[in-house]
């Protein structure tokens, strides 16, 4: 598993992708407010109010699954490689899911 170049490729990607997200919202978010917009919508508006904590700990949570997922591709990488190729790419889509959801969380902010 460890030479299989597409598992490596999204995997490492998908890291890639997560850590830039950890930069936006650190880099994006101002630092001493409270009460950031987590979610609007057109009808009501703000809907709901968080931390920065908040968004930290929710990419935490998507970089221990793409954890958690690696370790489920190489474990049945050599029953099932397709499961495993599969695994990999949706990784990399809830990975790019939660780059999308940063960047829209810092520019409403």
């Amino acid at each position: 598993m460890l030479r299989d170049k597409i598992l490596i490729t999204f995997f490492g990607l998908s890291g890639l992708v997560i850590v830039g997200a950890v930069l936006i919202a650190l880099i994006g978010l101002p630092a001493g407010v409270n009460s950031l917009i987590l979610r609007f919508t057109a009808g009501t508006g703000v809907d709901y109010l968080g931390g920065r904590a908040e968004i930290i700990t929710a990419l935490c949570i998507v970089f221990a699954v793409a954890i958690i997922n690696a370790v489920l591709a190489r474990e049945i990488y050599y029953r099932e490689r397709f499961l495993s190729y599969l695994i990999a790419v949706i990784t990399f889509i809830i990975s790019v899911f939660s780059l999308i959801a940063v960047g829209v969380i810092v520019h409403i902010n």
